[in-house]
């Protein structure tokens, strides 16, 4: 038990953009370290859905739930901008009728592609007859199998197999041209269209376009991807608010663009399927609408300057930047014969990145210190760990990575927020986790591999490249290095993780943290 009262400045590092987030206050931490007489430190690093106050409610928590019994923790908070993307914009563009109606028309035809493989009677391609024509889902059906799977919380479509589809079973030019036109057809992507062409346009030729009526309410231009955005904004600035034949072209101008994101949509699904790296019907459609519509590149721009806030700690001022700083007190320790017995680190989610980042710079300035690694639902993906063990895996001594079992993780619905409480379907929406989402939706390609998550550790196609080969390698080659939750390995080996946010809570993953600070890996 802590010697001392509880004091958040004893303990806790506050960071901005890798900087201290007012006075630095390590002297303090490290002389509240060596005043307890711990022989073990363990530095926690939240994950980046976590703002300064969420993350002191996680670290005083832990403090007083695991930690304090075994070790001096000293805890990493620091912010990031993909908290108020998934709590404020994800629940626009996921009530947005723009996104409904691709929701519900690329449903119709990937489904319908699936049962048009099935009747030819072969998984893959091999030895099957011939393929017949894509008969779509009726409209009416596809909005009842989403609203029924929703109140029932579990994915649409689940009874059906993408894997049926092989390599050649992309669309045909006529399957595409009656995809376009069931879009086309549609009287609400019509209507979206209009919105944002009037919504997108100079004012004078925004009036024209209305004829003087008033605009129609639509929130949908504020929530398009910039890349899409500015397309459209291209296509509309040349055309003169007084030329009437310009004015009917660039109307239908803008309707062709976006039926074009559309039919890219569908063909990216039924890539996916073919190619063996969906998430399931349901999930792989959301995550590639919101790849090419709405997110786009700045969704993944998000996550890439979350990941370097984590790297941007470790700059070479240590008087501004709160990781070197930390080495630099760590340094003070060993020079003075205080080290502690005992390091651990511990990350969750994006806070394993952090760790990749820390384990680099610490070959440098503390280059014979050990560290034992504790991964919570990793978001570091196979290639920064894969360097990281290369590297500087001579300072690891142990390295264990709790995650959720693949059947755990797709049962997560990742929207279950408050913002959309008064919404209770939307919140069933997107069948995964956040590593799930974070994977198909904000990498740099869709079903990018993560260190948490169980279904990359195959060792089969496609999850057999060098990256993911040479870490499966390094980690299943030491007994006990993963805890798929839900597990009840005992002793340092239990988690009751549901959710991805579970791991900082959870009594029995707490238990076996508490575990591997005071007995050792």
């Amino acid at each position: 038990m802590s010697k001392f009262p509880y004091d958040p400045l004893n303990h806790c590092v506050y960071l901005r953009d890798g900087q201290f987030d007012g006075p630095n206050g390590l002297p303090q931490i490290m002389a509240a370290f060596r005043a307890s007489g711990d022989k073990t430190l363990v530095v926690h690093f939240h994950g980046g859905l976590v703002d300064r106050a969420a993350g002191q409610k996680a670290a005083d928590e832990l403090f007083a739930l695991s930690y304090s019994e075994s070790a001096f923790p000293v805890f990493f908070i620091w912010e990031s901008g993909l908290r108020e993307m998934l709590r404020q914009t994800l629940p626009e563009i996921v009530k947005n009728t723009l996104f409904q109606v691709l929701l519900e028309q690329i449903s119709r035809f990937a489904v319908g592609k699936i049962e048009q493989v099935e009747r030819a009677g072969a998984l893959g391609g091999v030895a099957r007859g011939p393929v017949g024509p894509l008969v779509p889902r009726e409209l009416l059906e596809v909005k009842r199998e989403l609203r029924d799977a929703q109140r029932a919380a579990t994915p649409a479509f689940n009874g059906k197999n993408p894997d049926v589809l092989a390599p050649t079973d992309g669309l045909t030019k006529e399957e595409e041209a009656a995809f376009t036109k069931a879009l086309t057809d549609d009287g609400r992507f019509v209507d979206e269209a209009t919105a944002i062409t009037t919504s997108l346009a100079p004012p004078r030729l925004a009036t024209a376009l209305r004829g003087g009526a008033a605009p129609i309410e639509s929130n949908t231009p504020q929530l398009l991807a910039p890349d899409l955005k500015q397309e459209l904004e291209r296509q509309l600035a040349p055309v003169s608010a007084t030329d009437s034949a310009a004015r009917a072209g660039i109307s239908l101008s803008v309707l062709l663009t976006l039926a074009g994101r559309g039919l890219k949509i569908l063909k990216n699904v039924v890539a996916r399927f073919a190619n063996k790296t969906h998430h399931g019907v349901q999930a792989t459609i959301i995550e590639e609408i919101l790849r090419d519509v709405f997110l786009g590149k700045a969704g993944r721009m998000i996550w890439k300057e979350m990941k370097d806030d984590t790297l941007d700690a470790f700059g070479s001022d240590a008087a501004r930047f709160g990781g070197t700083a930390f080495l630099q007190e760590l340094k003070k320790l060993e020079a003075s014969g205080a080290a502690p017995q005992q390091i651990v680190l511990v990350g969750h989610s994006t806070g394993a990145v952090y760790i990749c980042h820390f384990l680099k710079a610490a070959s440098a300035q503390v280059p014979g210190m050990k560290f034992r690694v504790i991964f919570l639902a990793p978001a570091c993906d196979f290639a920064l760990l894969r360097d990281t063990l290369q590297n500087y895996g001579a300072q690891i001594e142990n390295l264990r990575v709790f995650g959720m079992q693949d059947s755990v993780e797709t049962a997560e619905f990742l929207l279950e927020i408050d913002e959309l409480k008064s919404l209770p379907l939307l919140q069933k929406l997107y069948p995964g986790s956040l590593l799930y989402f974070v994977s198909g939706v904000l990498e740099d390609k869709p079903d990018w591999p993560l260190v948490g998550m169980e279904r990359y550790y195959s060792g089969a196609a496609p999850y057999d490249t060098p990256e993911v080969l040479a870490v499966r390698q390094r980690l299943t080659a030491t007994p006990n290095s993963f805890v798929w939750s839900v597990a009840g390995g005992g002793n340092g080996l239990s988690s009751g993780s549901k959710k991805h946010g579970d791991f900082d809570n959870d009594p029995a993953t707490l238990q076996s943290l508490a575990h591997l600070l005071k007995n050792g890996f």
